[in-house]
């Protein structure tokens, strides 16, 4: 979980470090910002996005009394992050992640670093020496093992319930059934289900033959040579 951001000459914010609330026992918990408008509750979500994507919704992301500085965000993990890191790491990435995790009264954690001008690299500390770095093809590691979901007040909610490859509620279906979809249940439903539709001496699939002798003389006149072959996908 996100135990704390740090923000420096981000948009609203000149210099400001805010801890959250952590899990309870049995890892449930919520953290809600209140604040009049234009406080920046929005930004604070922002500045959490710049983190995970490099970018943010508006162009310019410095503090506009405070061009020339730096602007940065950075942000503390903690949890189980060894055991995080050990299930669901790229194999590859597993040792790079796990150098970076310090320990305090035996809690771990882990802090990452993201600077406007150079916002495409995201930066590990070295709690050891204080020193920030990036590791050559993390990024990508990184915003895969924590992923983040944001669904904005102002977008078309239907953006983000469609059930398309790469949408929120996809996503959060597939995590709910992949273990499901491990098990004998599922898979003789898959084989009934293929035998049904799909296996080619099925009545079903006999049909289907002569829909698809039917259409393809019809689009061969008009585009050629093309094919049509009917599959159903379970």
């Amino acid at each position: 979980y996100i135990y704390s951001i740090k923000l420096k000459n981000f948009k609203c914010f000149k210099e400001e470090e805010i801890k959250f609330n952590i899990p309870s026992e049995n890892n449930f918990g919520i953290n809600i910002f209140v604040g009049e408008n234009n406080s920046g509750k929005s930004t604070l979500i922002e500045a959490i996005n710049f983190i995970f994507e490099g970018t943010t919704r508006s162009n310019t992301i410095k503090n506009k009394n405070f061009l020339n500085e730096e602007a940065f965000v950075e942000l503390t993990f903690s949890g189980e992050l060894t055991k995080l890191i050990t299930l669901f790491a790229q194999d590859n990435k597993k040792e790079t992640f796990k150098k970076y995790i310090y320990l305090e009264e035996t809690k771990e954690y882990l802090t990452v670093k993201r600077v406007d001008s150079d916002p495409k690299k995201i930066s590990f500390l070295n709690k050891a020496t204080g020193e920030y770095k990036n590791e050559s093809g993390i990024d990508a590691p990184f915003k895969k093992l924590f992923e983040l979901e944001t669904i904005w007040a102002d977008r078309n909610p239907d953006d983000d319930i469609k059930y398309s490859s790469t949408s929120i509620i996809k996503r959060l279906l597939s995590l709910i059934t992949e273990n499901f979809e491990e098990k004998g249940t599922f898979k003789s439903y898959q084989q009934i289900y293929e035998e049904t539709f799909n296996k080619e001496t099925s009545e079903l699939r006999t049909e289907l033959k002569e829909v698809q002798k039917m259409t393809n003389e019809i689009l061969k006149k008009q585009f050629s040579n093309v094919n049509i072959l009917f599959k159903f996908d379970p």
